[in-house]
């Protein structure tokens, strides 16, 4: 005959609580500095304004959508594409989003 105590000490697991992951903290207050953010989705190449730090290489922000105003409307705008944004923002360089290097121009 088995001994229940035994039969639950051996066959049945213990509940163990699910322990919490510590995100990964920088060592350094990040210093955001201007730049143009080259990104590569499906197969499609994309040219944003971000932030990068200047001390790590972290990117930080991301205008996905970059505007201007049209002329002689004054409540419309259009939405800028990759040559229009780098001819914008002629002195920004440019960095690749998964890897956060220094891409040229």
């Amino acid at each position: 005959m088995v001994n229940l105590e035994d039969y639950e000490s051996e066959f049945i697991p213990k509940h163990r609580k699910k322990s919490k992951k510590k995100s990964k903290k920088s060592d350094h207050k990040h210093l955001y500095e201007p730049c143009l953010v080259h990104w590569l989705i499906q197969d499609s190449s994309h040219i944003m304004k971000g932030e990068r730090c200047s001390v790590c290489g972290k990117i930080g922000d991301v205008n996905f959508f970059e505007t201007e105003p049209v002329e002689g409307k004054p409540r419309l705008c259009k939405l800028l594409g990759g040559k229009e944004i780098l001819e914008k923002y002629p002195d920004l360089d440019i960095y690749d989003y998964e890897t956060g290097e220094q891409i040229e121009k």
